[in-house]
């Protein structure tokens, strides 16, 4: 998998950009948040975000949006930057334009103050929060779009690098069963990578307890000695095959004379 976030840091070196476009990478349990640095229109989003290989972003908690928040603040390519970025809440079909400056979200809202702490929730999900009107990393004056009744006021953000609008934020699967510390799977279980979660299925010959969630032996129900599998080397007909309802364990092999079926 790319490492979008050293592949976007390489690429604003190359290009010497010393206030560059940023792209953040925040990771969550289950998810990777791509903040990207193409200026998407609206309409675009989905191709945009399919273009690497990701989706729009669904904030599913306020937890999760102040781990976006702050992380787009301690990113040292940022350095406070102002960036606008599009997300969508969890339930809801509706996008959202939030904006980070020198701001904090407050708790339980879904969208961030505006950098004048005068701001309204927006209107409309597709509003601006501000826009700037320069391009050089300096405390600037920005026009600010906050909502229909305040919409030609103006505020000054300090120590503020405003570059062009930042309008995507992707996610993307990640797997966790790549790190046993990402996911919590209990001794004798398999991990199993699902699109944003996982699940834990426990080894063969092993059941999960309902109380424990552990992987525990199985019951033994039946035991029978086979003469033959089909993957045999000798040519015996007789071939052993577990009922449909039973789980089989082979603790000697296949190709062995013996086989114990679990539920």
């Amino acid at each position: 998998m790319i490492d979008w976030y050293k592949f976007y840091r390489r690429k604003n070196t190359i290009l010497e950009q010393s206030c560059a476009d940023p792209v953040v990478v925040l990771e969550s349990s289950n998810k990777r948040f791509v903040v990207t640095e193409d200026q998407f229109l609206y309409s675009n989003f989905h191709t945009g975000c399919a273009a690497i290989n990701a989706e729009v972003a669904v904030v599913d908690s306020n937890a999760e949006f102040i781990q976006i928040q702050t992380g787009v603040y301690d990113n040292e390519i940022t350095k406070r930057m102002e960036i606008y970025i599009s997300v969508t809440k969890s339930g809801s079909g509706n996008g959202a334009t939030f904006s980070w400056a020198s701001e904090v979200v407050s708790n339980h809202l879904w969208w961030a103050q505006e950098p004048n702490r005068r701001g309204l929730q927006p209107d409309s999900g597709f509003e601006y929060a501000c826009m700037g009107i320069s391009n050089h990393c300096r405390p600037i004056t920005m026009s600010c779009f906050y909502s229909y009744r305040n919409q030609w006021s103006t505020a000054l953000l300090m120590d503020t690098c405003c570059r062009r609008r930042l309008t995507g934020l992707c996610m993307q699967d990640v797997d966790e069963c790549e790190d046993e510390n990402k996911n919590s799977c209990p001794d004798n279980s398999e991990c199993v990578n699902l699109k944003y979660s996982y699940r834990c299925d426990c080894e063969m010959g092993f059941e999960k307890d309902v109380f424990t969630n552990q992987c525990i032996v199985g019951r033994l129900i039946r035991f029978k000695t086979c003469r033959n599998w089909k993957d045999a080397t000798y040519t015996e007909r007789e071939t052993c095959h577990a009922p449909k309802y039973l789980r089989p364990f082979h603790p000697l092999g296949r190709n062995r004379s013996t086989f114990m079926l679990f539920q």
